[in-house]
């Protein structure tokens, strides 16, 4: 049962790069404590927690491994956490909102590291120091935060546009 609920909701994850039923699947059982994505994987890659990573490989590109982790760090916490939120909220509808953010916020930065993890393949050193530089130097201008992360994605906008002419080319 289980394998199809993850069956159903692996495409929501198709374009973080973990589209498969055994990576969602994976995600739902850490809703419960984030040491059973570790387990669920290990049991739905018929496999032993030592030769795990080497069987993962399979699974997962460098660019979905880092996206999956992302997502794994920031999605909802243990069903414990979510049921000590709703009960200081003392609503429902707020833990709920709550753990929906969350997810949310883990599928943007998620889809944003495997875009981000993708074009680093491509480019060239120089054009990955750049983007570094003019983030750090937006950091260190102690702006308001709206304005850093214009500037940031302006910078990130840049570097893309540079890539797909050349491309293009």
């Amino acid at each position: 049962m289980l394998a199809n609920v993850g069956r159903m909701i692996a495409p929501i994850f198709a374009p973080l790069g973990f589209g498969d039923w055994r990576a969602a699947t994976a995600l739902i059982t850490g809703f419960t404590a984030k040491e059973a994505v570790v387990s669920t994987l290990t049991v739905l890659m018929n496999t032993t927690s030592t030769a795990l990573p080497a069987v993962l490989g399979s699974l997962f590109t460098t660019a979905s491994a880092a996206s999956f982790l992302v997502f794994t760090l920031l999605y909802t916490p243990c069903v414990a956490a979510i049921a000590a939120c709703k009960r200081e909220m003392g609503s429902a509808k707020s833990a709920l909102f709550m753990v929906l953010a969350q997810c949310g916020v883990a599928w943007i930065f998620s889809f944003i590291v495997y875009q981000l993890v993708n074009m680093v393949d491509a480019m060239k050193l120089i054009d990955i120091i750049v983007l570094l530089l003019i983030a750090a130097a937006v950091v260190a201008a102690e702006e308001p935060i709206g304005k850093s992360l214009h500037a940031v994605m302006m910078a990130v906008v840049i570097m893309l546009a540079r890539h797909v002419i050349k491309s293009v080319k």
